[in-house]
């Protein structure tokens, strides 16, 4: 899903990328559930009202997990054929901000050093009555 969403936010700008993700979600939501409703509906149709036996209840289940599939090879053909292809990205390393936006501060590093065991084993706060 994730490569859907960043198709579907893709040219849109960062004043309105929120909402265009907010739109994006809601669309999986309602295409699950409107998947899933497909698939109960010609279930129930094929299993018809009441039916035990097993022979059809087998065969409802293939026929919907067949029409799941179609479904599922429309939404790949959909995505393959509609979606609009961002344009190839360069790289933004050291571009600078957009306009309005400060630059972000340089902050101090702190030099690495080695961990010293022998501090977290005299200073383990698990372990009760110590100071």
């Amino acid at each position: 899903m994730a490569p859907l969403t960043s198709a579907g936010i893709a040219r849109v700008g960062a004043k309105d990328a929120g909402a265009a993700g907010g739109v994006v979600n809601v669309a999986h939501q309602i295409g699950g559930s409107v998947g899933l409703g497909i698939t109960v509906a010609v279930f129930t149709a094929v299993m018809g009202a009441g039916a035990t036996n097993a022979t059809a209840l087998a065969h409802a289940e293939g026929v919907s997990l067949m029409v799941a599939t179609a479904m599922l090879a429309l939404s790949l053909l959909t995505a393959i054929f509609l979606i609009v292809r961002p344009a190839t990205a360069t790289s933004d390393v050291g571009a600078p901000a957009a306009p309005g936006v400060p630059e972000a501060p340089v902050l101090p590093q702190l030099p690495a050093r080695p961990v010293d065991a022998s501090f977290a084993h005299h200073h383990d706060p698990t372990q009760q009555g110590e100071t």
